[in-house]
């Protein structure tokens, strides 16, 4: 007499998983992750935008000439990388990291690092989906 399978089937909207699970001798298990296949990908001339606006904010920011010198050298160095044929995104990350990190830095010296902060925080976003890195490697 042959067995019944039993089965069950759970699907997740809104999530980062979606999955499908059966019970019984066998087991199978299938998960995915819809959001990351689906996030698309900016252009080179997107990041090269996004670092420019980045850099137009500093210029106006009333930040300590020493930080926003500081920033505006790891933020060169990105944007060198971002028109290469070939960029060193890695290279890239590191650099960006530094600049976040400077502008953070500032915003708990002073008020006016905060708002810059809350401003920049936004465009951070895209550059990480280009760059490939975690959410948290930055805004952590």
């Amino acid at each position: 007499m042959p067995e019944d399978k039993a089965s069950q089937s759970q699907s997740f909207t809104n999530s980062p998983i979606s999955g499908q699970v059966g019970q019984g001798r066998d087991f199978t298990q299938i998960q995915s992750n819809p959001t990351a296949a689906s996030e698309q990908q900016i252009s080179v001339v997107e990041v090269v935008e996004l670092l420019d606006r980045l850099k137009a904010l500093l210029d106006e920011s009333s930040l300590p000439a020493a930080q926003k010198e500081t920033a505006e050298k790891y933020l060169e160095v990105v944007k060198a990388e971002a028109n290469k044929p070939e960029p060193n995104k890695e290279l890239a990350a590191m650099n960006l990291k530094q600049v976040t990190e400077t502008l953070k830095n500032a915003g708990s010296a002073v008020d006016v690092g905060k708002s810059l902060w809350q401003k920049v925080q936004p465009m951070i976003v895209p550059l990480i989906t280009w760059l490939g890195v975690a959410t948290n490697f930055f805004l952590g």
